[in-house]
């Protein structure tokens, strides 16, 4: 009779072990991760599982087996979410979340994002009119042991998305449209296109100012943007600033680095 009850208990324990509630913590081959990044007040995000290449060599072509539509991830499908319109590799993604595929062969990839986000990652979608799909030419990388999503490059204008695992590397150029209207016409330009003498008020003005507040400055047009040049440069400024109009006016300074737009005031 012990012997019965205790034998009973087992099967008990292990059963309750398996039907444990789904919010216990768990181990997982493969961990979940994500990735987020803000352009300009466009969101995107990635959200995926985490497998690891554990000395399994080569993984594209072994692990993840050529003509494979695969997700970069496991457990369920990776997801790609935007926040707004965006373009993806120069096509319009428009606002949602998407589950993301690759279809993995030893030249381009076919990449597929799908408007349905939940699906299992051994369930690719069947080919549908409402997804996006268009090819990539993957490269080769350092060896990355664990699947990583990152944003190595990011700009006033869009940001890449790298995808790498094992010595393969593919990039994902998002574009955004910009919250702000900061290009103007050659006509709306020329009424302030011209020479200023500039007075700083220490008040309104965040680095210090030194006792010679004055400065002098040119405002001309260029490539569709109203730009200003300092002579000479204030010690606190770049010699070159954009104007970005807010209102009839009114404009707030753009910092460049390399002719490129990397900041503005929030003023």
């Amino acid at each position: 009779m012990f012997g019965q009850a205790s034998s009973i208990l087992g099967v008990f324990v292990v059963t309750s072990s398996i039907l444990a509630p789904a919010s216990a913590a768990q181990i997982r081959g493969s961990e979940l991760g994500m990735t987020t990044q803000t352009i300009d007040g466009t969101t995107i995000s990635v959200e995926y599982s985490r497998p690891q290449a554990r000395g399994r060599s080569p993984v594209f072509g072994g692990i993840v087996h050529w003509g494979e539509i695969w997700t970069p991830g496991a457990n369920w499908a990776t997801t790609v979410e935007v926040s707004k319109d965006v373009s993806l590799n120069g096509h319009d993604l428009p606002k949602g979340k998407y589950s993301l595929w690759m279809t993995v062969q030893p030249g381009e990839w076919e990449v597929t994002l799908d408007p349905t986000p939940h699906q299992h990652h051994t369930r690719p979608p069947p080919e549908a009119s409402d997804q996006l799909r268009f090819m990539v030419t993957p490269q080769e990388a350092p060896h990355m042991e664990v699947l990583t999503f990152t944003f190595p490059e990011v700009s006033t204008k869009g940001a890449t998305l790298d995808m790498r695992w094992g010595n393969t590397q593919v990039a994902l150029r998002f574009e955004i449209e910009p919250s702000v209207h900061r290009t103007v016409t050659v006509e709306e330009a020329a009424p302030y296109v011209g020479s200023y003498a500039v007075e700083f008020v220490p008040e309104l003005w965040a680095p210090p100012v030194p006792a010679d507040r004055t400065a002098e400055m040119e405002v001309f047009h260029r490539d569709g943007y109203l730009m200003l040049r300092w002579g000479p440069t204030p010690p606190w400024l770049q010699p070159e600033q954009m104007l970005i109009p807010r209102s009839r006016h009114a404009f707030v300074l753009g910092f460049m680095l390399d002719g490129q737009l990397m900041e503005e005031d929030a003023a």
